[in-house]
């Protein structure tokens, strides 16, 4: 993110973020009231993150006004960029401990919620066999 200072990225992010989860009706706090902010940041600085959301930020910091729908024609111009952010967004969000106090969630819907199907092993085998064990 050479083009981009940190002050800049996080100023953006805060905005991005605001546009997808907003203040609720009823006061829940925005995702930029949340730790997400920092999650996002340090994600964007790992290498396999850098580039792809790394120019989809460029592009968005391009843009005049940032609205709902300035953030959907750069979703347009690269969905899968986009839907990264997008999840990225919600897991910051959603796994600050203190934004679920305040929504009043029983917690992380892992490992206490949500049934998962077993886990299948014969998913591993292709890579197992890649590395000779």
């Amino acid at each position: 993110m050479k083009n981009i200072e940190r002050q800049q990225i996080e100023q953006i992010l805060d905005m991005i973020m605001d546009i997808i989860i907003p203040a609720g009706e009823s006061g829940e706090p925005p995702a930029s009231g949340s730790r997400a902010t920092g999650f996002l940041r340090n994600i964007l600085e790992t290498p396999d993150d850098t580039e792809e959301l790394g120019l989809l930020l460029l592009k968005i910091s391009g843009t005049e006004h940032l609205t709902e729908k300035a953030l959907r024609e750069v979703e347009s111009e690269n969905p899968p960029a986009f839907a990264r952010l997008v999840a990225l967004v919600y897991e910051a969000y959603y796994g600050d401990p203190e934004i679920v106090e305040k929504l009043g969630l029983p917690g992380p819907p892992q490992p206490g919620g949500h049934e998962m199907k077993p886990f299948d092993t014969e998913l591993l085998k292709p890579v197992l066999s890649r590395s000779g064990k």
